[in-house]
C-alpha cells in the first residue's frame, strides 16, 4: 500500500511539474503573462509569433511566413540568453528542455522559410508556437487550484494517515484523492 501512495504521489507532483502553468478563463496566453512578470525576451519573440500564427498561418500568407523566419531566429537569441532563476531545479531542468525544443523548432523553421518551402513553414508553425508557451509556461507560478487540492490531500495520506497506519484514513482519504485527480486536465492556450 505504501509503494502504491508513494508512486502515485510522484506521479501527482511529476504531473504539476510538467503542466507549468494553468490558464485561469479570461487570461492571456503563458508566453504574454511571462512578459508581464519581466521576461522581456518572450515579449520579443511574441512580437514575431503574434502576426505569423494568429494572421499570417491561418491566411496562408507565405510571403509573411517567410519573412518570420529570420526574425524568430533574432528574437530567440534572447531568449536563449536567458537566465531565469528557480526554485526548483525540476522546473530549471524542464524550463532548459523546453527552451531547446523551441531553438530546434526556430532553426527548423528559419531553413524552411528560407528555402520558401511552403509545406514545411506551414507545417512547422503550430508546434512552434505550442513550443513558445510551453518554454513560458515553466516561467510562470504554477496555480492550479485542483492540483492544490490533490497535494493536500496527498499530504494527509503521507504525513497522517501512514505514520499512524490509519488504514480507514488511507483508504478513504485516497478515494478522495482519486476524484481530485480527476479534475486535473491539460489546459492549452488558443
Amino acid at each position: 500500500m505504501r509503494i502504491f501512495v508513494l508512486v502515485l504521489a510522484l506521479s501527482v507532483l511529476t504531473a504539476g511539474l510538467t503542466l507549468g502553468s494553468d490558464e485561469p478563463a479570461g487570461a492571456t496566453c503563458p508566453a504574454s503573462r511571462a512578459a508581464e512578470a519581466g521576461f522581456d525576451p518572450f515579449d520579443g519573440f511574441h512580437e514575431v509569433m503574434a502576426p505569423a500564427w494568429h494572421q499570417a498561418w491561418p491566411d496562408s500568407n507565405f510571403a509573411e511566413l517567410f519573412a518570420a523566419g529570420p526574425k524568430f531566429q533574432k528574437a530567440f537569441q534572447a531568449v536563449a540568453e536567458m537566465t531565469p532563476r528557480f526554485k526548483s531545479t525540476a522546473r530549471e531542468k524542464v524550463f532548459a528542455e523546453r527552451r531547446a525544443a523551441l531553438g530546434e523548432l526556430v532553426q527548423a523553421y528559419a531553413e524552411a522559410a528560407k528555402a520558401e518551402d511552403k509545406d514545411k513553414v506551414y507545417a512547422l508553425m503550430p508546434g512552434l508556437h505550442e513550443a513558445f508557451e510551453q518554454a513560458a509556461a515553466t516561467l510562470l507560478p504554477v496555480h492550479y487550484p485542483e492540483f492544490e487540492g490533490a497535494v493536500i490531500t496527498l499530504n494527509l495520506i503521507l504525513e497522517t494517515h501512514l505514520p499512524k497506519n490509519n488504514t480507514e484514513g488511507i483508504t478513504g482519504s485516497t478515494e478522495t484523492l482519486v476524484e481530485k485527480l480527476k479534475a486535473l486536465t491539460p489546459r492549452r492556450c488558443g
